[in-house]
Formats: structure tokens, C-alpha cells, sequence
């Protein structure tokens, strides 16, 4: 053995070394195992038998909160309150199923009986005892027995202590000797009956609970081998146990001691046993629950592990020796390997071995760490001398394709070092060399350069933390570029600036957008022209410098050219816009560089003329701008003249802003339209007053229209030759309050410019049917029926639903549709379009008549009679009023030129304005068959046609052209 031991052989050395130092620690680890072992399987036992009572104690916790939420209900519920506190004489109850003592009538007890019946279902319950203050008596279940009745009725004694209110008191009884209804344990749970203040007592209600079937689960749960649950009562005596004769006695005073508030493990010995303890509470009941185990039994497991430790210990010292000479290799060969990788190292980096595994500390341990730190410390180098040179191929990469141009300024030695991309900015040469920072400053453009110096100044003074610029600069080929210049400063440790650092980014394209945006959003994408916002902007400033200079003299034009719906409508909007840009390009070519002009949307246009000399200079430019727009258009082979209206307002009248000045010029031109149209004038407060004048009649009209206050007048149309009445023009007027009777010209105009003219002509359609229906009716087949003409306005001929309108009209008032006639105007004709044309051929599809009215003052074109599928048209009064004169005049013979297209056409010429009888008899000699006029009558209300053609037959013939009703125009 001594020459084994001194032997060379390392790894057999160390086997013999380890398999006689193994024997120690492998007791030790038996005898630690052991006790480990047994320490184990005795918290496992202690935890499985607490986990157990813990079951079982939430179980019947979980009843017990059950049993006292029952008898706290029971206690408060009406009936049973109701039952307890009525104070009817004793008597026995007969009849009742159950014992109700001292109840009268024998059934007012059934009800509470019942309901104290439904809680017998609860677990354990066997019967529901009350007991009322002055000793009646009613219980359901198992009747009680005398101690269970005595005590129940102790409770409810004068003088007894009173109940908890709300709470549980909880009663035990433990097993009588004998036979009875209370064998075995009986637990009550009492809780006072209060009256509904809950400020006085009438009783106590109490459950009987059986514990019998609680003591048989608590038997059948198992614990260990030998082991017991208890239930000990809150008077410390036993409620539950293995042996019922110990029932309602003390437990074992060494068990009594772990008794308490909190649960308690302990280790007692009872009957010469050692027993495991482990106690819980039952905080509602008031007891405790209490498992008792040997201690023998929680320990049997530990025998086992200590046989099979033993046997463990006997492989392993059979083991020991071969697997320490196994060991004792594997010490040998990370020397080896050290050995290796140290020879490896003088090879080239792609051949470096992988690091050696480090068991242990000892000193194989040390010199493989030794040998990884090595390796480790030449990788890390070689790694670094590999990034570096990526990171300079990186910069030297990104350098030259960033955007931005980097540059770094050296301010102690002036040196200034930019990227090629900064070189490439300027216009530089990539290899052209640089000289220090007035390569930049010098380049930056005059007006802005004392504000990119102020900038500097201030970030490297430290007052901005950054430096940031955005400024022009003039690149080498004199173009012009914008530049964002951002640097920050390099301080040394007295905070003096040492170095400064940044980068320029072209924002030339940026600029460029922005600029485009701003003009975008101040200029009419379709003329160029400044829009309404730029121009109130010019407003505002010209107003500024008129308080500024009282000496200047400015003025506003409102330009909107007259009837251009109709090039839209008939061109196409193409053609509509090509005529605004015309327009456009026309009145641009009459004003001064100073003046400004704009469009303010659609056909509207707004001038600002800028110090005028003279205010008569004002109507001069606004005389060329009209002549200017005469000119005509080219339009597809057409030449079209689009004349304008204008309006002026001059910027000396004490505006505070430029909406002001253009409302007034609005106001302006709009009275340039009802003057006549292409004119222009210029505005004055009268205007103004006039204008709102006009808005309050359009809202006294709308009132009017909706409260009832128009009337028709009715103005009879006559057959000539005979003077019988045959037709009748309807003609609104309404009766203003403050203004009298109004005709139509003092308010059509108003309605058809607010849109009112629809619902206006709709009421006198419907009245003008209403009543033409009602002669029918007077006149019987007495006399021919009269027609009723009806103004048709050319905008509510252009609105949607007027066919529908004159259906629903007639079918209302039950009037014939050949007796309703529609007069549109000549002028009304111009603005034919394909909706127009088909609502009036419905209107002929149902009957109705079409009749031209001031036919000869509008465009005269016979094409229209074609479009348009009249029955008739009417002379206008202009024509019939030269009738008078002496001799033939052209008005003769236009008269009997229209009366001749009439008679080819075959429609019904009626003329109008006869006023007086040389009028008439050159129309009946003319072959005129149909008059109208003053005549033959002023346009009158309904009961007065009523009269004339339900009246004497001269009266309604006008036999006497020359009689009263004819006497002139009066």
C-alpha cells in the first residue's frame, strides 16, 4: 500500500485518497439525511393534519354562519315579530301540527309554523324553538326536551341578561341519560326577537342542531394512523369526541392548555403516548376544533428512508473507488489542453482554440482561467483593431452619403473640416481643400448674414444651449440655396468654447413647398388672383395708413358680372371658367402696379385702388373696367358679351374693418343691378338704409306668407266683340299692416331673391283654384265657366316639384285643368333649359294652358313658341298704348303682325292695357278677339267679380263699352 501511495501515478494515487476520505462524509450524509428525513416527514404529517382541520373547520364554519344568518332573519322577520309581540290571551292553539303554547286564535300561529318549517331543511337542524317574553310557546321539528325548553326560557326571564342584538348566542346541551328527543348533543343557536324600532325585546327564536351527524364526519376524516378530531364547546367542554361518554366533559387539561385565540402545535404526551396537538379556532361559534395524532404514526416513514440510507451508503463506498479514479484523469487533461492552446497561440487568430472548461478553484481551475483570460484579453484586442477599422470605413461611408453637410470648427487653431456632402452644397469640388469657417460666413447672403453672427455669437457666449439657423446662402455658381444649420459647442473645463460642431441641411425644396402653400392659401387656384382673405388683409393695411395719413385716398370696387349662371348653364362651366380667367386678365389690365386685385369667389371680383389724387378718378377707372368687359367672348364659335355691375365705396368714411368696406360695396353694386345692370355706383348710407329696409320687408313678407295676410285681386279678361267676361288674371297684394294694400312690385322682387316666390306662388295657385271653382259652382251652366290665369315666375319654373304641386292643387279644389292657365314672361324664355321644358310639357300633358305674357318687349325669338308649347300669348301694354295715337303708327302694324302669327299658330292672342275706347276699336278692327285692361275693369277682390258674373247680363256683358266699368284708368 505504501508503494502504491508513493508511486507516480497520479490518478492512481487520488483513487486510493479519495476512497479512504469518502467514508466520513458518507456517514455524515447518512446521519444528516436522517434526521432531515424525519424533520421532514414530521412537518409534512403536521401540515397535513392542519391542512384537514382547516377543511373541516371552513365546512362547518360555512354552516355555522349559515345556522346564524338563518336564526338572525328569522329573528327580525315580520311575521314571526308580528306573532311573538301580539298580546292575545294564552290558550292552547288546536289544530297546529307542531306545540303552539299560549296563541289565540288556534291558527295565528300557522303562518309563522310554516315559515319557521322551510328552514327545517338545513343541515343538522332538527327543530326551531320561540319563545315569547311572556312565556308562549312554539316550536316546529323534534319537540325540545325540558333542559332545552328551560334553558330557551331562562333567556327571555325579567332580569335575564339581554341578547346581543343582531349576534348569535349560542346554547349547548349536552346528551341526557335515557332515552328521548334529545340524544346525543344539541347545540341551540338563540338570537332576540325585536319589535320593528329595534328598541325592545319580545322573545328569543332558537335552531336546534344535531351534532351526532357532525361527530360521525369528523370520526370518518382521517388524519393518521391513530388519530382524533375534537370539537370543544366556547364553555370548554367537548362537543364532539371518539367516545360519547366524554361528550359535555373537559378534555384532557394538557390538551385544555393549547386552547386560545390564535391556533396552536405542540407535542404532548396523554396515556403514555406521545401525541402531535394541533388546534384552530371557531371564531363564530365561540369553540375550537382539535386534532390529535401519535407521534409514532407521523414518524413510521422515517424507518423506510433510514433502511434505504444505509443501503446507499453501501454502493456508495463500492463506487467510490472507481469513479475517484475516474475523476482523477480528467485533472490531468485540462493541464494537457492548457498545454495545447498555449501552443496554438503563436499560430495564426483563425486558428485560437476554444476556451477550457473551469471546474472547481483549485489550481487547475486558476490556470484555465488564467489560459481564457489570455485568450479573451487577444480576441478583445483583435476585435477592437476590427471595429475600429468598420467604424472608419462606417464614418468615412456615412460622410459621403448623409444628406446633411457635416462640419467641424476648430476655434483655437480656425481650422474648419467639412464633409464632401458640405463641399457638395456649396458647389465645391469633393477634393477641393478648405480654408477656415469664412468659407461658410462669406457665402452667407447680405441680409441675413448679421443675424446668423448674432446666433453664433449666442450659443458659443452660452446663452442659447443649442445653435440653430435657417438663413441663404450663395453657392459657388451664384444660385441661391436655403439651409438649416444646427451645432453645438465643445466647452473646456472653465467652460471656454474649444470646439464646434454641426451639420447643413438643404431646405431649399421645403422652402419652396412652404412658399407654394402660402400662396395657395391666399391666391384663387383658378385665376392666380389674391382670394377674400389676402384681399381683406390689403383692405386692413390701406385702412391702417388711412389713420396713419389722413391724405390717403383709397377705394373699394365690387365687381360681379351680370347673368354668368346662364354661361355656365348653357356653356358648361369649361367655358364659365375660361370666361372668369378672361375676365381675370381684363381688369388686371386696367389698374396700377399699386392696385390690388382679387377674387372673392364665383363671378365676384373686388379692386383696391390705392392713393388716389382725385375721387373722380375712381369713377374714370370704373368707366374703362365696364368698357373693358363689353368686349365680347369667343365661345366655341360664339361671341357672347358678358357685361358686369360695380360697386364702389370709398375708404373714408371711418371703417374699423375691411368686411365693412366690402359689405358697402356689395351693397353698391347690388343697387348697380336694379338700376339697369352694366353700371356702377357708388355707395352712400342711403343705400345702406334702403338695404336693410329691404331685409326687413323680406322677414315681414315671410310672416305674412305664413299668418295669411296676402289677398288676390282678380282682373277679368273679355271677349271683345261681346264684352262677356271669359277669364280672370290672378294678382296677389298684401295688406301690410303699417304700408296698406302693397302690389306686387313692391315685393315680388323680395320674394324671389329669398327664395320665398315658391311658397308665395303656392298659396295664390291654391286660392286662384279655390275660387275660380266656387263660380263654377255660383254660375251652375247659367253662363260659361271663367278660366284663371295664374303669374308663373321663371325661378319657380327652374325649382323641382311643381308638377306635383299643380296635381295636388287641383285634385284639392276638384277645378278642371283646362281652366287653370299659367303666364310665363317673354324674358323668362331666354333661360330655356331641358328641366324647364319638360315641366311645362307635363303641365300641357295634363291640360293645363300655357300663355307668353309681355310678349313683343323680350327677345322675340319664334323659336321659343316651338320649345315651349303654348295656347296663347299676350300683347304688352306698350304696344297697345300707341294705339291711341293719331295715324298709322309701327305700333299698328306690329300689332297686327303678332295678331297674324297668332292666327298661323292657332293660339289665343289676348292684349293688354286697354284703357280706352279708341284702343278698343282699333283692336276690333284689327280682328283682335280678346282684351284685358282698365276698360273693361281694375283688377278687384273676389266679391266683386262674384257680383259682375253672377249679376244682370248687360251688367256682366260690358254692352256699353263706355259704362262704369269702362269709364278709363281712373
Amino acid at each position: 500500500m505504501l508503494r502504491l501511495l508513493t508511486r507516480p501515478n497520479l490518478p492512481r494515487r487520488l483513487c486510493l485518497y479519495g476512497s479512504a476520505l469518502s467514508l466520513v462524509p458518507i456517514l455524515i450524509l447518512g446521519i444528516t439525511a436522517d434526521t432531515v428525513a424525519r424533520r421532514a416527514v414530521d412537518r409534512h404529517a403536521e401540515r397535513a393534519v392542519r391542512q384537514s382541520l382547516t377543511v373541516e373547520r371552513d365546512a362547518i364554519s360555512r354552516h355555522i354562519d349559515t345556522i346564524a344568518r338563518t336564526v338572525v332573519t328569522l329573528a327580525g322577520h315580520p311575521d314571526l315579530v308580528g306573532a311573538v309581540a301580539d298580546p292575545a290571551p294564552r290558550g292552547a292553539g288546536a289544530g297546529a301540527a307542531e306545540a303552539a303554547v299560549g296563541f289565540a286564535p288556534p291558527d295565528a300561529a300557522a303562518p309563522t309554523i310554516r315559515r319557521l318549517r322551510g328552514h327545517m331543511v338545513l343541515e343538522g337542524v332538527i327543530g326551531i324553538d320561540v319563545v315569547a317574553g311572556d312565556g308562549r310557546r312554539l316550536a316546529v321539528g323534534r319537540p325540545p326536551s325540558a333542559v332545552v325548553a328551560e334553558r330557551l326560557a331562562a333567556l327571555t326571564r325579567p332580569g335575564a341578561p339581554a341578547l346581543p342584538v343582531g349576534s348569535v348566542t349560542w346554547v349547548e346541551v349536552t346528551a341526557i341519560a335515557g332515552p328521548g328527543p334529545d340524544e346525543g348533543p344539541v347545540i341551540a343557536a338563540v338570537a332576540p326577537i325585536l319589535d320593528a324600532d329595534r328598541a325592545a325585546a319580545h322573545g328569543v327564536v332558537g335552531l336546534r342542531i344535531d351534532a351526532g351527524p357532525l361527530r360521525r364526519r369528523l370520526a370518518e376524516t382521517a388524519l393518521a394512523a391513530g388519530g382524533d378530531i375534537l370539537v370543544v364547546g366556547w364553555d370548554g367542554r367537548l362537543v364532539v369526541h371518539p367516545t360519547p361518554d366524554r361528550i359535555g366533559m373537559p378534555p384532557d387539561p394538557i390538551v385544555a392548555g393549547y386552547l386560545g385565540p390564535e391556533p396552536r402545535t405542540g407535542q404532548v404526551v396523554i396515556d403514555g403516548a406521545a401525541m402531535r396537538v394541533v388546534t384552530l379556532p371557531l371564531s363564530r361559534f365561540g369553540g375550537w376544533m382539535v386534532g390529535v395524532v401519535p407521534v409514532a404514526a407521523l414518524t413510521a416513514p422515517v424507518a423506510a428512508i433510514r433502511s434505504a440510507a444505509l443501503a446507499a451508503l453501501v454502493i456508495c463506498l463500492v463506487l467510490v473507488g472507481g469513479i475517484a479514479f475516474a475523476v482523477s484523469r480528467d485533472i490531468v487533461r485540462p493541464i494537457q489542453r492548457i498545454s495545447t492552446g498555449l501552443r496554438a497561440l503563436r499560430q495564426a487568430p483563425a486558428a485560437w482554440p476554444p476556451p477550457l472548461p473551469v471546474v472547481g478553484d483549485d489550481e487547475i481551475a486558476a490556470l484555465s482561467h488564467g489560459y481564457n483570460d489570455l485568450c479573451d484579453a487577444l480576441i478583445q484586442r483583435q476585435q477592437a483593431v476590427d471595429a475600429l477599422r468598420d467604424s472608419e470605413a462606417r464614418y468615412s461611408l456615412a460622410m459621403r452619403a448623409a444628406n446633411d453637410g457635416l462640419w467641424d470648427w476648430n476655434l483655437e487653431t480656425g481650422d474648419l473640416s467639412v464633409s464632401p456632402r458640405w463641399k457638395a452644397m456649396v458647389g465645391h469640388h469633393e477634393t477641393a481643400g478648405i480654408g477656415g469657417p469664412e468659407v461658410w460666413l462669406d457665402r452667407v447672403h447680405p441680409e441675413d448674414r448679421h443675424r446668423v453672427l448674432a446666433e453664433l455669437h449666442a450659443h458659443l457666449e452660452g446663452e442659447t444651449p443649442v445653435f440653430e439657423s435657417e438663413h441663404r446662402m450663395r453657392r459657388i455658381d451664384g444660385r441661391e440655396i436655403w439651409v438649416f444649420v444646427r451645432g453645438l459647442a465643445v466647452r473646456d473645463d472653465a467652460g471656454r468654447p474649444v470646439r464646434l460642431g454641426g451639420a447643413h441641411c438643404d431646405i431649399t425644396a421645403r422652402r419652396h413647398i412652404e412658399a407654394q402653400l402660402r400662396h395657395d392659401a391666399l391666391h384663387d387656384p383658378l385665376t392666380g388672383l389674391p382670394n377674400r382673405v389676402m384681399m381683406l388683409e390689403k383692405i386692413r393695411d390701406a385702412i391702417a395708413r388711412r389713420r396713419r395719413d389722413p391724405h390717403f385716398v383709397f377705394a373699394v370696387l365690387f365687381v360681379d358680372l351680370d347673368g354668368f349662371k346662364s354661361v355656365n348653364d348653357s356653356f358648361g362651366h369649361t367655358s364659365g371658367d375660361a370666361v372668369l380667367i378672361a375676365v381675370a386678365g381684363r381688369l388686371r389690365r386696367q389698374l396700377r402696379d399699386v392696385d390690388a386685385l382679387g377674387r372673392l369667389g364665383g363671378d365676384e371680383f373686388a379692386i383696391l385702388l390705392n392713393g388716389l389724387r382725385e375721387v373722380t378718378a375712381v369713377r374714370q377707372v370704373a368707366t374703362r373696367l365696364l368698357a373693358e368687359l363689353r368686349l365680347p367672348h369667343a365661345l366655341g364659335g360664339t361671341e357672347l358679351v358678358i357685361t358686369a355691375s360695380i360697386g364702389i365705396a370709398f375708404g373714408d368714411l371711418g371703417y374699423d374693418g375691411p368686411e365693412a368696406l366690402v359689405r358697402d360695396a356689395d351693397i353698391a353694386m347690388y343697387r348697380a343691378k336694379t338700376a339697369g345692370k352694366a353700371s356702377f355706383e357708388v355707395f352712400d348710407q342711403r343705400m345702406r338704409q334702403r338695404i336693410m329696409h329691404r331685409v326687413r320687408l323680406e322677414a315681414e313678407l315671410r310672416q305674412a306668407i305664413s299668418a295669411g295676410d296676402l289677398v288676390l285681386y282678380y282682373q277679368p279678361v273679355v271677349e271683345i266683340a261681346t264684352g262677356v267676361i271669359v277669364g280672370v288674371e290672378a294678382l296677389v297684394r298684401w295688406q301690410h299692416a303699417e304700408r296698406g294694400l302693397l302690389p306686387p312690385g313692391a315685393f315680388i322682387s323680395i320674394a324671389e331673391d329669398s327664395g320665398l316666390i315658391g311658397p308665395l306662388e303656392a298659396w295664390v295657385l291654391g286660392e286662384a283654384c279655390r275660387q275660380t271653382r266656387e263660380w263654377h259652382r255660383l254660375l251652375a251652366g247659367a253662363a260659361p265657366p271663367p278660366m284663371v290665369n295664374v303669374n308663373l315666375s321663371p325661378r319657380r319654373l327652374a325649382q323641382p316639384g311643381l308638377v306635383q304641386e299643380v296635381d295636388r292643387t287641383l285634385a284639392e279644389t276638384g277645378l278642371g285643368p283646362s281652366y287653370l292657365g299659367f303666364e310665363i314672361t317673354e324674358s323668362a324664355t331666354v333661360y330655356e333649359t331641358r328641366d324647364a321644358v319638360e315641366t311645362l310639357d307635363r303641365l300641357k300633358d295634363r291640360g293645363v294652358r300655357l300663355y307668353i305674357d309681355d310678349f313683343g318687349t323680350g327677345y322675340s325669338s319664334l323659336s321659343y313658341l316651338h320649345a315651349f308649347r303654348i295656347d296663347g300669348f299676350k300683347i304688352d301694354r306698350s304696344f297697345v298704348e300707341r294705339l291711341r295715337d293719331v295715324g298709322h303708327s309701327p305700333s299698328h302694324s306690329l300689332v297686327r303682325t303678332i295678331l297674324l302669327i297668332g292666327q298661323e299658330l292657332g293660339a289665343t292672342v289676348v292684349a293688354e292695357g286697354i284703357e280706352h275706347p279708341v284702343q278698343l276699336d282699333r283692336l276690333r278692327a284689327l280682328g283682335c278677339r280678346y282684351g284685358q285692361g282698365f276698360l273693361f275693369g281694375r283688377p278687384q277682390p273676389a266679391a266683386a267679380i262674384t257680383m259682375r258674373l253672377c249679376g244682370p247680363l248687360g251688367d256682366r256683358a260690358l254692352a256699353d263699352a263706355f259704362g262704369p266699368a269702362s269709364a278709363g284708368p281712373g
